[in-house]
């Protein structure tokens, strides 16, 4: 998801195979796919067999681009595909799914572009092609100066949701942002708040590297040491000093101030940024203890 994090690579077939049946002895019971672009892997087909095998929900996100792989996903009730709102004048209704059983979603990723009612007209079609099934998830990009770029960010926001309700799309807003950044804002009615980190998950990549997330995306360890995978304590091990890294972070940087932390926010994974500066905070939020007493 985050190009500057990643290298060029193809994740070979029998590692991954390796690897499920160790998440899945781990306790986990969902994997995502994810890139880039994971239909472009060149057997993209054998992989979601794989992972279907292992696993009682399979995440499939896509843009969707590639129809001939994307066919070889036969998804079941359980799973879910996840089709980029980016590419949608580009994706045909076979390119759904829509024979086979599972939800779809469609991923809106709010930037700092220009509202473009083409684009929104282009997910409310998606959608009525089966709205039983199909629903609207909208996204802040994460990738950004959040707060230096909130005033724009929360008018795209609110503007593509309140045409997406009036044309009568379930749309809904995926939070994922420290409350400094929601708190006193108009913000949809329809909003999933998640103000903390679930380090329940790991994100590997196609070269088996272990890293926390998407916005921090640098490589902790390697799941193999040689041909065999490290214990997965270890894994846990990594994962836990990366989230302490980084509530320390916030805690230095602005977080001490701030009576909600620990409460109901830990600054989730955008104030430990170096992107992003104490000023950048102070200056966008209306929590006034933020920055009382500076």
């Amino acid at each position: 998801m985050n190009a500057s994090g990643r290298k060029n690579g193809v994740m070979d077939v029998d590692r991954f195979k390796c690897v499920c049946d160790y998440l899945k002895k781990n306790d986990f019971d969902k994997v995502f796919l994810m890139g880039g672009e994971p239909t472009i892997h060149p057997f993209f087909g054998e992989i979601c067999h794989i992972a279907q095998d292992y696993f009682q929900t399979v995440y499939l996100f896509t843009n969707a681009l590639c129809e001939e792989p994307l066919l070889q996903f036969h998804p079941r009730e359980n799973d879910i595909v996840i089709y980029n709102a980016s590419f949608l004048h580009k994706i045909t209704p076979n390119k759904l799914l829509l024979s086979y059983p599972g939800k779809r979603i469609i991923d809106v990723v709010i930037t700092t572009s220009d509202f473009n009612l083409n684009y929104v007209e282009d997910i409310v079609r998606a959608y009525r092609l089966s709205p039983e099934r199909i629903s609207v998830q909208l996204v802040i990009d994460s990738i950004c100066n959040v707060f230096r770029e909130k005033k724009i960010l929360l008018e795209n926001l609110n503007n593509t949701y309140t045409y997406l309700r009036g044309e009568g799309v379930n749309a809904s807003f995926e939070c994922g942002l420290p409350v400094c950044f929601t708190y006193g804002e108009k913000l949809p009615d329809k909003i999933v708040k998640k103000a903390k980190c679930d380090t329940s998950a790991i994100l590997i990549d196609s070269h088996f590297n272990l890293r926390l997330c998407n916005v921090h995306s640098d490589i902790l360890v390697n799941l193999f040491n040689g041909d065999k995978l490290i214990p997965y304590q270890i894994v846990k091990n990594y994962i836990e000093m990366a989230k302490l890294q980084n509530q320390l972070a916030s805690l230095k940087k602005i977080c001490h101030k701030c009576i909600l932390y620990d409460t109901t926010c830990n600054g989730k994974c955008h104030i430990p940024l170096s992107t992003i500066k104490m000023s950048d905070i102070v200056e966008n939020t209306k929590l006034p203890w933020l920055w009382k007493g500076m």
